[in-house]
Order: structure tokens, then sequence, then C-alpha cells
């Protein structure tokens, strides 16, 4: 803290002198002159430059993974099914999302298979259940560091599922995946 107090009242101190120069140049009659600023303040203003930018570049790096829709649910059956996923970050499963029979849908922004702590999946009137430790045992086809999925260099990854509470995940894509055309229902005339 002292260390920065001092800074701080060096700083203040160069920039009043460089203020008051400013001012002496503007009271001569003719041309001012503006005196070039102490090479103090020069390095002051570089450093405070450079950091700025490193700060918005490493945000940007941060950044650039969060418009990923990274998992893909693939309904493979002949009739609609309802999922709920609990990801990690939350304390409550997600509303039910139903799926038409044949299609897919991502679902959501950044939720990454390995995040996903719990999956239920209904179908007709039973509801199958994927725990942590099934989908720990699952996401080894879709395997990913943090590192990763925070840039966005991951792969998405697909659970396809198969019926009667079956399911397969894998890094491909399934041959002839159609997605969900979401949307508010209204019509476009």
């Amino acid at each position: 803290m002292v260390t920065l107090n001092r800074i701080d009242r060096s700083r203040r101190l160069i920039l009043s002198a460089y203020r008051s120069l400013l001012h002496l140049s503007t009271a001569f009659v003719g041309r001012p002159r503006v005196p070039k600023p102490p090479p103090v303040a020069i390095a002051v203003g570089v450093a405070y430059s450079c950091l700025m930018r490193s700060f918005a570049i490493s945000t940007l790096l941060l950044l650039a993974g969060c418009d990923a829709w990274p998992t893909v649910i693939d309904n493979r059956t002949d009739k609609q099914i309802v999922i709920q996923w609990f990801h990690r970050d939350y304390d409550h499963w997600s509303a039910p999302f139903p799926i038409r029979a044949g299609l897919a849908t991502r679902l959501a922004r950044a939720h990454w298979i390995q995040d996903i702590v719990g999956i239920r999946i209904k179908d007709n009137r039973r509801v199958y259940s994927l725990s942590n430790a099934d989908l720990r045992r699952l996401d080894k086809a879709c395997e990913s560091s943090e590192l990763s999925r925070r840039y966005g260099t991951a792969s998405d990854c697909y659970l396809i599922y198969l019926g009667t509470g079956r399911v397969r995940l894998t890094a491909q894509a399934p041959p002839n995946i159609a997605y969900e055309q979401l949307g508010n229902g209204s019509r476009s005339d």
C-alpha cells in the first residue's frame, strides 16, 4: 500500500508540473509553445497503454469460446422425447425440452458435456436418468481440456438417444443429422 501511495503521489506531482508548464507556455505572445511531457509521464503512459491492450486481448481470448453450443442431443427414435439436464454451475434442472422424432437440438450456450452432471430423458411414460458417473464413463468419447473448451477449439459432442434408455456419445457428427428448427411459433406468410 505504501508503494502505491508513493507512486500515486509522484504521478500527481508530475502531472501538476506538466500542467503548470503548459499554462506558462500559453502566456507568451505569439504562437504557444507546448512543452514535451517529462520522460516519466511518457513511461507511465506507455505502461498504462500496454496494460490496457494486454487486458483487452486476454479478455477477447477468454470470451472466444462463449458462443459455442457444443452439446447436441440427437433423437433417433420414432417418437418425441423430452429432456432435462443439470449443469454443475446451477442449483436446479433445466426446463423440460421436447425433441421431435428423428431430429437433433443443441442444449445451451457453453454447456459442455463435461459440465453436465445429470440428464433425464422422458420417452413416452418412462423416464431414463443418466447420472454423473454414467456421463463420466461416456464423456471419454468427447474428451477435451478446460482450456480447449474456454478457447472454443474443442469439438462438439453428440449424445444420440437410441430409445429405451440407450445412448451413445461421439465427437463425430452422426450421418444424416437433422436439426430441430427452433422458433416462436409465429407464421411468416
